[in-house]
């Protein structure tokens, strides 16, 4: 395992088409002027051009040592081939330390206004409910890395850092944005970040920063389909045991609810995928085919036992589900990776119910929770069913 802090970086990304200048910029961890926490300002001939990528490593060697190239910029003075940030005494005193259970990281203009933040773990300055906490060793990325809803949304988990490139596959339609910030964690001590900025272009050409960000995939134009399907209830936070299986166990009892609205046709999801922000989650098998009317339900693990509304019922090939309490992006893809249909949804830590549309099928988003939903009787989840526990109209007996 590497050594914290000196394994910890930063990435910033800009993602505009114009170059801008970062002086008079400071990035740190300190969200209250005169705090214990650290601000680092950029020197006065920083420059970012459009698509273009600083990273910050807090020390260099140690940033070397494990990817193999030299930071942009380091915080703590070692080596002679990276130049350093410079302590913002005038905000605060400390140092950046950035916790891997819970922490911010902010950009400030000239002017000490702050032009954007992030917040983790259980940190909810900025963001409430805050990014998922990631696992020791991974970094947390902005994805893509042009999209800024200022939520948790717009961040994944990343099992193996890459510092100076970034994912520019869109999600949704890319919004208009001038430049954005991403910060990350560093080889193998704790995770961390990347917020997104939006900061104003500067007149000046910029030199060339050493990284460039290499797009990882195109986005395809989802088709026009004869059919659509729908994303209506999700449980990515249980208490209890909802697959039937007689024991309760966080991972195995999470699910997603995909329903075939009536009136259209079956669907043959055979070979399509089921994942979140960060991977695939589930293959469907061959002869899976999906009624109008009804529905599949799809487990993270263990053996199912019940009708649950004589739904489609599986657990994911890759025995786990994996959905990010706070919130995630769940996607259904056909065998082109075309996505068919989608759901983002935030919802607070040890919500211990599902989510869920109302009215089914048609409610719209954001879902609501189960027990909050007309006619559920309280019930904290209906796989298979609708809230009411009655079946799906077009599901066979």
């Amino acid at each position: 395992m590497g050594l914290e802090p000196q394994g910890e970086w930063v990435e910033i990304y800009n993602a505009g088409g114009a170059s801008i200048t970062l002086a008079g910029y400071k990035l740190g961890d300190e969200e209250e002027r005169m705090g214990n926490e650290g601000m680092y300002g950029f020197p006065q001939e920083v420059y970012i051009g459009p698509g273009e990528v600083l990273v910050i490593a807090y020390q260099g060697d140690s940033f070397y040592s494990v990817y193999g190239f030299y930071p942009d910029y380091e915080l703590s003075p070692g080596l002679t081939q990276v130049p350093e940030l410079i302590k913002y005494s005038a905000w605060s005193g400390g140092q950046v330390r950035l916790s891997n259970s819970g922490d911010e990281i902010m950009l400030l203009d000239p002017g000490d206004n702050m032009i954007d933040a992030l917040s983790w773990g259980d940190a909810t300055t900025f963001m409430n409910p805050a990014v998922h906490a990631a696992p020791e060793g991974y970094s947390l990325e902005r994805y893509p890395a042009f999209l800024d809803t200022d939520s948790a949304l717009d961040w994944r988990p990343m099992q193996r850092p890459n510092p100076g490139q970034v994912s520019l596959q869109p999600l949704t339609p890319t919004p208009t944005l001038t430049s954005l910030v991403t910060l990350t964690p560093t080889s193998s001590p704790a995770p961390l970040l990347s917020p997104t900025p939006t900061l104003s272009p500067a007149s000046t050409p910029t030199p060339t920063p050493t990284h460039s960000p290499t797009p990882t995939t195109t986005h395809t134009p989802t088709p026009t389909l004869e059919f659509h399907l729908v994303v209506n209830e999700i449980l990515a936070d249980p208490a209890q045991d909802s697959n039937g299986d007689g024991e309760f166990n966080d991972r195995e009892d999470e699910f997603v609810e995909i329903v075939n609205p009536p009136g259209g046709s079956t669907v043959d999801l055979s070979g399509w995928s089921l994942s979140d922000v960060v991977e695939i989650r589930h293959i469907f098998p061959a002869g899976t085919l999906l009624l109008p009317g009804c529905g599949i339900v799809v487990f993270g693990g263990g053996t199912p036992v019940g009708e649950f509304g004589h739904c489609l019922v599986q657990t994911a090939s890759t025995g786990m589900l994996a959905l990010f309490d706070g919130g995630d992006i769940v996607y259904v893809k056909d065998i082109n990776s075309v996505v068919v249909a989608s759901l983002a949804f935030v919802q607070s830590q040890d919500l211990d119910q599902s989510l869920t549309r109302f009215p089914d099928i048609t409610g719209p988003e954001p879902l609501i929770k189960h027990s909050d939903a007309p006619g559920s009787g309280g019930a904290l989840f209906s796989p298979g069913t609708l809230v009411d526990g009655t079946i799906f109209s077009g599901c066979v007996e």
